[in-house]
């Protein structure tokens, strides 16, 4: 059991690409994650070589400095490298893609998954939006042990970029409905299809606040910068009751 524990907090690691300087191979209760050729094969059987990965891949560079941290791992203890990591690196050292874009899979506490499609430089197209912050992820950590505060709550987040902290609280706290907002078109572009991604569904909502607001319960926002000239339309927005909407997810400008 100790050992699915630690497969299963390395392979959350694996798929939100966690830094390798950060990565933990040790659990709180300092069980280590030990390379032995079962474990190595079942790791791997959870995060590369997954029906995951093939859908929802981390970078090609992520995915190469995680296999070489295991194999350090296994240099380090003295063990033998199964072949499928020999394969599977060097497949990927001669692969000509270029990564421009990935996907980082979040697993929930409640068995679900959000995964984000977003730009691997921190700011692209001219703006943020397009790659996850870690306070979106401490946001939504907070959220889903407080699920109660959301429950059966109209929700409005702005700047949602990617839409991790939206889905997550859309796919764990049962609101009522919630609204994703951001500005930049590239941003909407990405998170439309993000929200298909895990919706399951084709149809989503896009409108702009003068066609569509919400008076919501509760507003969300982080590593949000708003323009001063900005403000006195998200605040018309915000304020603005209206009948919400029946669909249980839309994107909207604000």
């Amino acid at each position: 059991m100790e050992i699915k524990r630690l497969d299963k907090m390395i392979q959350s690691q694996f798929f939100s690409m966690v830094l390798q300087r950060n990565f933990q191979w040790k659990n709180q209760n300092g069980e280590e994650w030990i390379p032995r050729l079962e474990n190595q094969e079942r790791l791997i059987a959870m995060t590369t070589h997954s029906d995951l990965c093939i859908q929802f891949p981390p970078s090609n560079l992520y995915q190469k400095r995680f296999l070489k941290a295991v194999m350090q791992k296994c240099a380090d203890d003295g063990v033998d490298v199964c072949e499928e990591i020999f394969e599977k690196y060097a497949e990927l050292i001669n692969s000509d893609k270029e990564d421009k874009k990935c996907y980082k899979t979040y697993f929930l506490p409640n068995g679900e998954v959000v995964s984000v499609e977003e730009a691997l430089q921190l700011i692209s197209q001219g703006t943020t939006g397009l790659h996850s912050w870690p306070a979106s992820l401490y946001l939504a950590t907070w959220a889903i042990a407080n699920k109660h505060v959301f429950c059966n709550k109209r929700i409005l987040e702005l700047g949602s970029g990617c839409g991790m902290l939206g889905l997550s609280i859309y796919k764990t706290c049962q609101v009522k409905n919630i609204i994703l907002s951001d500005f930049h078109s590239d941003v909407l572009k990405s998170l439309v299809d993000n929200v298909k991604i895990n919706t399951r569904t084709q149809s989503v909502n896009v409108s702009a606040p003068c066609t569509q607001s919400i008076l919501p319960h509760y507003s969300t926002a982080t590593d949000t910068m708003v323009k001063p000239s900005n403000h006195c339309n998200i605040s018309t927005t915000t304020d603005t009751r209206v009948t919400p909407s029946n669909h249980s997810h839309n994107s909207t400008t604000t």
